[in-house]
Protein backbone atom coordinates (compact mmCIF):
# COMPACT_ATOMS: atom_id res chain seq x y z
CA UNK A 1 0.00 0.00 0.00
CA UNK A 2 1.36 3.42 -0.99
CA UNK A 3 2.27 5.60 1.99
CA UNK A 4 1.09 9.19 2.36
CA UNK A 5 4.53 10.74 1.81
CA UNK A 6 5.02 8.91 -1.49
CA UNK A 7 1.60 9.93 -2.75
CA UNK A 8 2.15 13.60 -1.85
CA UNK A 9 5.59 13.55 -3.45
CA UNK A 10 4.13 12.16 -6.68
CA UNK A 11 1.08 14.43 -6.65
CA UNK A 12 2.97 17.65 -5.92
CA UNK A 13 3.99 18.17 -9.55
CA UNK A 14 0.40 17.87 -10.79
CA UNK A 15 -1.37 19.92 -8.10
CA UNK A 16 -2.21 22.71 -10.55
CA UNK A 17 -3.95 20.20 -12.84
CA UNK A 18 -5.62 17.66 -10.59
CA UNK A 19 -9.02 18.85 -9.55
CA UNK A 20 -8.90 21.75 -12.01
CA UNK A 21 -12.30 22.64 -13.43
CA UNK A 22 -10.89 22.98 -16.94
CA UNK A 23 -9.47 19.46 -16.93
CA UNK A 24 -11.59 16.88 -18.71
CA UNK A 25 -12.83 14.15 -16.33
CA UNK A 26 -11.31 11.31 -18.37
CA UNK A 27 -7.95 13.09 -18.46
CA UNK A 28 -8.06 13.76 -14.73
CA UNK A 29 -8.81 10.09 -14.09
CA UNK A 30 -5.83 9.07 -16.24
CA UNK A 31 -3.57 11.55 -14.49
CA UNK A 32 -4.73 10.32 -11.08
CA UNK A 33 -3.81 6.79 -12.15
CA UNK A 34 -0.39 8.04 -13.21
CA UNK A 35 0.11 9.73 -9.84
CA UNK A 36 -0.77 6.54 -7.97
CA UNK A 37 1.71 4.54 -10.06
CA UNK A 38 4.38 7.21 -9.58
CA UNK A 39 3.79 7.03 -5.83
CA UNK A 40 4.50 3.29 -5.86
CA UNK A 41 7.82 4.06 -7.55
CA UNK A 42 8.69 6.36 -4.63
CA UNK A 43 7.84 3.50 -2.26
CA UNK A 44 10.41 1.19 -3.86
CA UNK A 45 12.58 3.13 -6.30
CA UNK A 46 15.22 0.44 -6.89
CA UNK A 47 13.01 -2.58 -7.64
CA UNK A 48 10.05 -0.81 -9.26
CA UNK A 49 9.14 -2.01 -12.78
CA UNK A 50 9.21 1.20 -14.82
CA UNK A 51 7.74 -0.55 -17.85
CA UNK A 52 4.37 -0.12 -16.12
CA UNK A 53 4.44 3.50 -17.26
CA UNK A 54 4.12 2.29 -20.86
CA UNK A 55 0.39 2.11 -20.19
CA UNK A 56 0.26 5.92 -20.47
CA UNK A 57 0.41 7.86 -23.73
CA UNK A 58 3.31 10.04 -24.78
CA UNK A 59 1.29 13.21 -24.19
CA UNK A 60 0.80 12.53 -20.46
CA UNK A 61 4.40 11.37 -20.09
CA UNK A 62 5.57 14.62 -21.71
CA UNK A 63 3.44 16.65 -19.33
CA UNK A 64 4.93 14.68 -16.44
CA UNK A 65 8.42 15.75 -17.53
CA UNK A 66 7.36 19.38 -17.93
CA UNK A 67 5.54 19.45 -14.57
CA UNK A 68 8.51 17.84 -12.83
CA UNK A 69 10.86 20.42 -14.32
CA UNK A 70 8.67 23.19 -12.89
CA UNK A 71 8.64 21.48 -9.50
CA UNK A 72 12.43 21.24 -9.50
CA UNK A 73 13.00 24.88 -10.45
CA UNK A 74 10.24 26.46 -8.37
CA UNK A 75 10.48 24.32 -5.24
CA UNK A 76 13.04 21.51 -4.90
CA UNK A 77 16.20 23.40 -5.87
CA UNK A 78 15.07 26.49 -3.97
CA UNK A 79 14.55 24.47 -0.79
CA UNK A 80 17.97 22.83 -1.02
CA UNK A 81 19.61 26.21 -1.48
CA UNK A 82 17.61 27.79 1.36
CA UNK A 83 18.40 25.03 3.84
CA UNK A 84 22.09 25.11 2.91
CA UNK A 85 22.09 28.87 3.59
CA UNK A 86 20.41 28.29 6.95
CA UNK A 87 23.14 25.78 7.79
CA UNK A 88 25.96 28.10 6.78
CA UNK A 89 24.58 30.99 8.83
CA UNK A 90 24.26 28.87 11.98
CA UNK A 91 27.37 26.68 11.80
CA UNK A 92 30.49 27.23 13.84
CA UNK A 93 32.96 25.55 11.53
CA UNK A 94 35.93 26.30 9.31
CA UNK A 95 35.08 28.81 6.58
CA UNK A 96 36.47 26.51 3.88
CA UNK A 97 33.74 23.95 4.60
CA UNK A 98 31.06 26.64 4.40
CA UNK A 99 32.56 27.82 1.12
CA UNK A 100 32.65 24.28 -0.26
CA UNK A 101 28.99 23.75 0.63
CA UNK A 102 27.95 27.06 -0.91
CA UNK A 103 29.91 26.36 -4.11
CA UNK A 104 28.64 22.77 -4.46
CA UNK A 105 24.98 23.72 -3.92
CA UNK A 106 25.19 26.68 -6.29
CA UNK A 107 26.93 24.63 -9.00
CA UNK A 108 24.39 21.82 -8.67
CA UNK A 109 21.49 24.27 -8.97
CA UNK A 110 22.97 25.96 -12.05
CA UNK A 111 23.87 22.66 -13.75
CA UNK A 112 20.44 21.18 -13.10
CA UNK A 113 18.62 24.25 -14.43
CA UNK A 114 20.81 24.22 -17.56
CA UNK A 115 19.96 20.55 -18.07
CA UNK A 116 16.25 21.30 -17.67
CA UNK A 117 16.41 24.26 -20.06
CA UNK A 118 18.12 22.09 -22.67
CA UNK A 119 15.34 19.50 -22.45
CA UNK A 120 12.67 22.23 -22.52
CA UNK A 121 14.15 23.77 -25.68
CA UNK A 122 14.83 20.60 -27.66
CA UNK A 123 13.35 17.38 -26.29
CA UNK A 124 9.92 18.53 -25.08
CA UNK A 125 8.93 20.51 -28.22
CA UNK A 126 9.79 17.44 -30.28
CA UNK A 127 7.88 15.06 -27.99
CA UNK A 128 4.82 17.32 -28.29
CA UNK A 129 5.08 17.24 -32.07
CA UNK A 130 5.15 13.46 -31.98
CA UNK A 131 1.66 13.62 -30.48
CA UNK A 132 0.24 15.53 -33.45
CA UNK A 133 -1.71 14.10 -36.38
CA UNK A 134 0.06 14.11 -39.72
CA UNK A 135 -2.27 13.50 -42.63
CA UNK A 136 -0.65 15.64 -45.33
CA UNK A 137 2.92 16.12 -46.46
CA UNK A 138 2.67 19.79 -45.49
CA UNK A 139 1.91 18.76 -41.91
CA UNK A 140 5.43 17.37 -41.61
CA UNK A 141 7.24 20.71 -42.10
CA UNK A 142 7.56 21.50 -38.39
CA UNK A 143 8.22 17.84 -37.61
CA UNK A 144 11.37 17.75 -39.76
CA UNK A 145 12.60 21.05 -38.30
CA UNK A 146 12.30 19.85 -34.69
CA UNK A 147 13.66 16.40 -35.55
CA UNK A 148 16.84 18.03 -36.85
CA UNK A 149 17.31 19.60 -33.40
CA UNK A 150 16.57 16.48 -31.35
CA UNK A 151 18.33 13.17 -31.85
CA UNK A 152 16.51 10.77 -29.52
CA UNK A 153 19.21 8.10 -29.61
CA UNK A 154 21.92 10.66 -28.87
CA UNK A 155 19.81 12.09 -26.03
CA UNK A 156 19.50 8.63 -24.49
CA UNK A 157 23.21 7.87 -24.81
CA UNK A 158 24.35 11.25 -23.47
CA UNK A 159 21.73 11.72 -20.76
CA UNK A 160 23.63 13.25 -17.86
CA UNK A 161 23.58 11.91 -14.32
CA UNK A 162 22.66 14.80 -12.03
CA UNK A 163 23.26 12.59 -8.98
CA UNK A 164 26.98 13.41 -9.04
CA UNK A 165 26.39 16.97 -7.84
CA UNK A 166 24.18 15.73 -5.02
CA UNK A 167 26.80 13.21 -4.02
CA UNK A 168 29.37 16.00 -3.70
CA UNK A 169 26.99 17.97 -1.45
CA UNK A 170 26.35 14.86 0.62
CA UNK A 171 30.10 14.31 1.05
CA UNK A 172 30.52 17.87 2.36
CA UNK A 173 27.64 17.33 4.80
CA UNK A 174 29.47 14.22 6.00
CA UNK A 175 32.53 16.36 6.73
CA UNK A 176 30.38 18.85 8.63
CA UNK A 177 28.92 16.06 10.75
CA UNK A 178 32.40 14.80 11.56
CA UNK A 179 33.22 18.34 12.69
CA UNK A 180 30.41 18.10 15.22
CA UNK A 181 27.84 20.06 13.25
CA UNK A 182 25.00 17.51 13.12
CA UNK A 183 21.83 19.35 14.15
CA UNK A 184 18.25 19.98 13.02
CA UNK A 185 19.33 22.19 10.09
CA UNK A 186 21.83 19.64 8.77
CA UNK A 187 19.21 16.93 9.19
CA UNK A 188 16.68 18.91 7.13
CA UNK A 189 19.23 19.57 4.40
CA UNK A 190 20.07 15.86 4.30
CA UNK A 191 16.37 15.03 4.03
CA UNK A 192 15.84 17.48 1.15
CA UNK A 193 18.83 16.05 -0.72
CA UNK A 194 17.73 12.44 -0.17
CA UNK A 195 14.21 13.24 -1.41
CA UNK A 196 15.50 15.07 -4.47
CA UNK A 197 17.97 12.27 -5.24
CA UNK A 198 15.10 9.75 -5.22
CA UNK A 199 12.98 12.03 -7.42
CA UNK A 200 15.85 12.48 -9.90
CA UNK A 201 16.41 8.73 -10.08
CA UNK A 202 12.75 8.03 -10.84
CA UNK A 203 12.59 10.91 -13.33
CA UNK A 204 15.69 9.70 -15.17
CA UNK A 205 14.46 6.09 -15.27
CA UNK A 206 11.09 7.12 -16.72
CA UNK A 207 12.79 9.22 -19.39
CA UNK A 208 15.31 6.56 -20.37
CA UNK A 209 13.23 3.38 -19.97
CA UNK A 210 9.82 4.61 -21.08
CA UNK A 211 9.63 8.00 -22.76
CA UNK A 212 12.58 7.76 -25.14
CA UNK A 213 11.80 4.19 -26.37
CA UNK A 214 8.13 5.18 -26.84
CA UNK A 215 9.18 8.35 -28.68
CA UNK A 216 11.57 6.43 -30.94
CA UNK A 217 8.79 4.01 -31.90
CA UNK A 218 6.35 6.88 -32.54
CA UNK A 219 8.98 8.63 -34.63
CA UNK A 220 9.53 5.48 -36.67
CA UNK A 221 5.82 5.16 -37.41
CA UNK A 222 5.50 8.82 -38.38
CA UNK A 223 8.41 8.58 -40.81
CA UNK A 224 6.91 5.42 -42.25
CA UNK A 225 3.61 7.27 -42.70
CA UNK A 226 5.43 10.16 -44.37
CA UNK A 227 6.97 7.87 -46.98
CA UNK A 228 3.54 6.36 -47.69
CA UNK A 229 2.10 9.83 -48.24
CA UNK A 230 5.08 10.70 -50.40
CA UNK A 231 4.56 7.64 -52.59
CA UNK A 232 0.98 8.72 -53.31
CA UNK A 233 2.06 12.11 -54.67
Amino acid sequence: MTNHWSYQQAKSRFDSCLGGQSLHLAKETEMSGFVRLLATAFDDVDSFSYEKFNAFDLHLLTEYVSSTHKLYINKSLQEIEQWSEHCMRNMVVQENLKSQLHTAVRKFKVDTIEHIQEEESTLLPYLRLLNCDYNRLADYDSFWIEKSKCDLTKFHDEHEDEHLGLQEIDNIIGQLCKAGQRNFLIGMLEKKIKTFCTDLQIHGNIEEMVIIPKAVETERKLIQKYHKLLSKN
